[in-house]
This record gives C-alpha cells, sequence and structure tokens, in this order.
C-alpha cells in the first residue's frame, strides 16, 4: 500500500467514524436501556441523588396500599412493601424504553410508555431520571462504543 493510498483510506475513515458512532450506540440500544432503567431501579437519578418525584404522596418506595392493589391485579413485576419503584406495574414503561440521537455523538433515553395524568406527571416531570450517569457514561463509551468502533477502524487500518 502506498503513502497516498493510505492517506485515502484514513480521509474515507474520518468521515465515516462520526455516523457509525450513533450506529453503533443504535445497535446497542438495550445496553444502554438496561444501564438507565437499572439507576432507575436503584432509586437513583443520573445525578447519583436519590430521585426526587414531582408529588408528595410518591415517596420511591411501595406501601402496603400500593403492594395490595398490585396482588389484585397481577404486575409485570413484583411489588414489595417499602421496596424501591421498579417501575414494572402493567409493563407499558419498561417495554417502551427508547434511545434517540440528538447531536453529533448525543443521545437520549426515554420512554413512549408513559401513560396519562399522575402517571405521567411522575414519569416525565421526575427530574434526573432518563440518560446516563458520569459511571455509565464511562461504561458506554469505553466498554460498549469503543470495542465496536475498534472493529470498525481496523477495516480501514
Amino acid at each position: 500500500m502506498t503513502v497516498r493510498d493510505y492517506m485515502n483510506r484514513a480521509k474515507a475513515m474520518q468521515t465515516s467514524v462520526k455516523g457509525y458512532v450513533d450506529d453503533i450506540a443504535l445497535q446497542k440500544e438495550d445496553l444502554i436501556i438496561n444501564l438507565n432503567v437499572t439507576k432507575m431501579q436503584s432509586g437513583y437519578g443520573t445525578d447519583d441523588k436519590l430521585l426526587e418525584y414531582p408529588f408528595e404522596e410518591f415517596s420511591g418506595r411501595y406501601t402496603p396500599r400500593a403492594v395490595a392493589e398490585s396482588l389484585k391485579r397481577p404486575t409485570v413485576l413484583p411489588k414489595v412493601v417499602n421496596a424501591r419503584y421498579n417501575f414494572g406495574w402493567s409493563g407499558d414503561f419498561l417495554a417502551n424504553f427508547q434511545v434517540r440521537i440528538v447531536g453529533e455523538n448525543k443521545l437520549e433515553v426515554y420512554s413512549t410508555g408513559t401513560g396519562s395524568g399522575n402517571k405521567e406527571i411522575l414519569l416525565t416531570k421526575t427530574q434526573y431520571m432518563y440518560g446516563l450517569n458520569t459511571e455509565d457514561t464511562r461504561k458506554l463509551n469505553y466498554e460498549i462504543i469503543y470495542p465496536e468502533l475498534m472493529k470498525f477502524l481496523k477495516q480501514f487500518i
């Protein structure tokens, strides 16, 4: 391979990399969503602080009344008194998580299964509920995207 050939390949790689990082993120959507959901289910937000819900009656933990109600109408995930919200009542919320690209190498995690009324307010107005914290962003960049990007780059080098 000549120097000119190598330079041409490097230029082609440079223009391809930007879009490919977004492609990798979309291919790995389930892993990214899992990082977000795991953090939410632990009761913490993207700021690594306990989630603060927009209503006083939402403490972030299941009450005896909520658990009793969940036993009348089976839920996707079991409810336990005083356990943190696992967000698995009907399954619509968790099943409808998605990732979208909102800028160059920037993504957004969200759910279209937020329902209506107080449920919608809880699931859309709780600050720091969606997205990744610093550690999960590191995992995304170095454990999820980086290995795939290196495979891609080896095609050009």
